[in-house]
């Protein structure tokens, strides 16, 4: 696994847009959706090498990768 990759601030950005939006949005569904793409992208975000810091916390549960790095809580 790559230690940095220069696509790991466009996804972080991405997955915490998706976030926000699901916020937002008054449609269950949608919002559902928009966490669902937000947690794909903190997971290619991780596989790249991302800190997990950068990956809130009401996204961490599912993610492989976290529980072996301890930084599932």
């Amino acid at each position: 696994m790559p230690s940095s990759s220069p696509d790991i601030p466009f996804i972080v950005e991405q997955m915490a847009k998706c976030v926000r939006l699901s916020k937002l949005c008054s449609d269950p569904d949608i919002a559902d959706h928009l966490v669902e793409l937000a947690r794909a992208f903190a997971q290619r975000a991780l596989e790249l090498g991302a800190d997990p810091d950068h990956i809130p916390v009401d996204l961490r549960p599912g993610l492989v990768g976290l529980t072996e790095r301890g930084w599932l809580h």
